[in-house]
């Protein structure tokens, strides 16, 4: 019972910090927690924008074997991403908070999502550590 609300105590007091950290300017001028929600949202639709076309070009660069397995890891990140991000703002599930919660885990691992695919855009070739080349 105490690691519960531990956790949920943490997760209300950083919550604010990583609303903080993204220090855009939708962040620096909300005043309301419907308008960091929108910020929120926000910060993972552009996100999402910037994954969105990295596997565009990604796609471009591979094979069309590699291209159906990126599609197929795709779908299953995105599952991952969902079911994650579901977990891990569960102790949110209830408040008005949540969505801003919901949100920041979605562009995170979007985020990190796009980071680990630009990595695949500049193997070597012969480098059969990347995926689909």
């Amino acid at each position: 019972m105490k690691t519960g609300f531990l956790s949920l105590l943490v997760l209300c007091l950083l919550a604010p910090v990583a609303a903080w950290a993204e220090s855009t300017e939708c962040y620096q001028e909300a005043t309301t927690q419907l308008e960091l929600n929108a910020c929120a949202d926000q910060a993972f639709q552009e996100a999402a924008t910037e994954l969105k076309d990295t596997l565009k070009a990604l796609k471009e660069k591979i094979s069309p074997a590699g291209a159906d397995k990126l599609d197929l890891a795709q779908r299953k990140w995105e599952i991952y991403r969902d079911a994650q991000c579901d977990f891990d703002s569960f102790g949110s599930a209830d408040g008005s908070i949540h969505p801003m919660v919901l949100s920041q885990c979605y562009r995170n691992l979007t985020a990190d999502r796009t980071y680990r695919l630009q990595e695949q855009m500049d193997c070597d070739e012969g480098d059969v550590s990347c995926g689909g080349q």
